[in-house]
């Protein structure tokens, strides 16, 4: 009798631990019968289908944030497939067209080499978007990290984490990276590195909010009373129900990378010559301003549809996430 008083109470502790995380995100937990902990995995597995399709449908709606993402979705093709898509290779120097304006032979001029700025243009997103994706990933992993310890544990670890993320703050980023790339020798993989290094605060702070409310709540002393231990609690449970602000945030990360990485190109200790880059071809067009305007305004101009892409499909992902809307 004993036993099977626990069984049930197992499993409506399954069910109610199932129910919290979609109501949660932004579901309608329905009334069910007393199941077991596979069928409460495969509810769960139906009522996440549903979340992204309701998600997704939220997003469309949002007409500046598709606008957004097709801009993203073009931009990255042109950098998966620049070698077949560029009209020439970015490496193919003609001296006698230099600094030619548009036409069409180069839809964009070309630049001081006399290489073709469209091919060039294509071939920076390359560095660029991969610059601003993996410094985004740096700063997430470890912010998430730190953010996510510090929420669940509390204590003496929250102290010493928000005190690491205030000495961070306190010190102005550019000046930071500076440092870095002056140190270390000036490579893609570095200065993505120390992008990402000096954004991992802005992750963390969310993260951190995030369990300090939701550690409190039902489904987390459900997952205690099954006997989880606190690695299945945190990253099962607690962090998924965390990812939309930090989805968001991360878009934003994106846009701020390439606006980074492009201004440490432009001050020369960033992506170094001749491998492109949107900001050290800005650099180069420094001298030739007034006589080939052309070399400063397209890649500019791709460095501000790109940022703007990003930014715009973070609202949208915000709406999208925030399970209060419900138009």
């Amino acid at each position: 009798m004993l036993a099977q008083e626990g069984l049930l109470q197992r499993k409506s502790l399954w069910r109610l631990l199932d129910d919290q995380i979609f109501s949660l995100q932004g579901g309608k937990a329905e009334t069910q019968t007393m199941g077991t902990p596979l069928k409460a995995k495969s509810l769960s597995a139906e009522k996440t289908e549903t979340l992204l399709v309701m998600t997704l449908k939220r997003f469309i709606r949002h007409r500046l944030a598709v606008w957004g993402a097709i801009t993203i979705i073009i931009f990255v093709i042109l950098a998966l497939f620049a070698p077949w898509i560029a009209p020439y290779d970015y490496r193919q120097y003609n001296y006698s067209a230099f600094l030619q304006p548009p036409s069409l032979q180069h839809l964009l001029g070309t630049d001081n080499t006399g290489a073709d700025l469209l091919s060039r243009i294509i071939y920076g997103a390359r560095i660029s978007l991969s610059a601003g994706f993996l410094a985004m990933l740096v700063a997430v992993l470890l912010g998430t990290f730190l953010g996510a310890a510090a929420g669940f544990y509390g204590g003496w670890v929250d102290n010493v984490a928000m005190r690491l993320v205030d000495i961070a703050l306190s010190i102005p980023s550019l000046f930071l990276l500076l440092i870095l790339v002056v140190i270390v020798p000036p490579s893609t993989i570095m200065v993505v590195l120390a992008i990402g290094v000096t954004r991992w605060m802005y992750p963390a702070r969310i993260v951190r909010s995030s369990f300090l409310s939701l550690r409190e709540l039902e489904f987390v002393e459900a997952a205690r009373a099954l006997g989880q231990v606190p690695g299945q609690i945190i990253f099962r449970h607690i962090l998924p129900n965390a990812m939309g602000p930090l989805i968001v945030n991360a878009t934003l990360l994106v846009g701020q990378a390439i606006i980074t990485e492009s201004v440490l190109s432009f001050l020369g200790v960033g992506i170094q010559p001749p491998v492109p880059s949107w900001g050290n071809m800005l650099s180069d067009a420094q001298s030739y301003i007034w006589n080939a305007p052309w070399l400063a305004i397209f890649p500019g101009l791709a460095i501000l549809m790109t940022v703007l892409a990003f930014n715009l499909v973070g609202d949208g992902l915000r709406d999208a996430l925030d399970p209060r809307l419900k138009q």
